[in-house]
């Protein structure tokens, strides 16, 4: 167990938090959306989930490049502190 290799943890983040707080929403917003879609036989939400879900998509796409920059930056920095 002493040998285990130290787990990567997220630093908290603003940028992280709110595109979480809108994306979830979106995305659930965009399921209901096909869903009532589907089971109404209502045509006219079809638009409203596609332009939803490529919203969640782009913000969810966001979030990922965002924690991957701030693994990138965290990384750099525990090589900077043994030096």
């Amino acid at each position: 167990m002493a040998n285990q290799e130290k787990r990567n943890v997220i630093p908290p983040d603003r940028v992280l938090r709110i595109l979480m707080k809108i994306g979830i929403p979106i995305a659930v917003f965009s399921l209901l959306c096909l869903w009532l879609s589907y089971f109404l036989d209502a045509p006219i939400l079809l638009p409203v989930f596609f332009i939803t879900a490529l919203m969640a998509f782009g913000i969810g796409l966001a979030y990922n490049v965002r924690v991957v920059l701030l693994m990138l930056r965290q990384r750099r920095e525990a090589e900077n502190a043994e030096k």
